[in-house]
């Protein structure tokens, strides 16, 4: 009995662990947009010194093709970008004293073979009079799940596992007495 019990807890355990750790890929790159595949709070944290910018604009595109814009500023290293949903596409613009950069272009670097995917993201981008003048930021995104959509994957095995056990215990119970 005590046996059955700990399995089924040691069942709910692991079905939670597992899904804790599938939502780590937040966006897809694109060479000029990063494409949002799973909704969430986005978070850049910059590797290069980003001092002489003073705000970054994203531009948001909808599924539906709507178009918006949300200015940041910029103070330190680490930009909180906002919450996105599934299907939006991001462009980044930054301004401040040298100018406004007027596209956006986006790369990844550093394979991490153990996650199976770049670590760091680039972001490049023409300014200046006629676009002369190019600068590019390495950063990490952190995303974290929005709290509204679907239940996380693991929550319905987590619940039949645990109800098949509570069960099960039940019915030993009752065929024992």
């Amino acid at each position: 009995m005590k046996k059955l019990a700990l399995t089924v807890l040691y069942c709910c355990w692991l079905g939670s662990l597992v899904a804790a750790y599938q939502y780590g890929d937040y966006v897809r790159v694109n060479e000029d947009s990063l494409s949002v595949i799973n909704s969430g709070s986005l978070t850049l944290n910059f590797i290069s010194n980003i001092s002489v910018w003073d705000t970054m604009i994203v531009q948001v595109t909808d599924a539906a093709g709507g178009v918006r814009s949300n200015t940041m500023a910029i103070a330190g290293q680490t930009v909180d970008i906002g919450t996105y949903l599934q299907g939006d596409s991001l462009k980044f613009f930054l301004s401040g004293q040298p100018g406004t950069t007027i596209n956006s272009h986006f790369w990844a670097s550093g394979w991490d073979s153990a996650a199976r995917d770049y670590e760091y993201l680039h972001f490049g981008g023409n300014y200046g009079q006629w676009g002369q003048f190019y600068t590019s930021s390495i950063f990490q995104l952190e995303g974290s799940s929005a709290p509204f959509g679907q239940p996380l994957p693991g929550l319905i095995p987590t619940l039949l596992l645990s109800g098949v056990g509570i069960s099960l215990t039940f019915i030993r119970k009752k065929t024992a007495a």
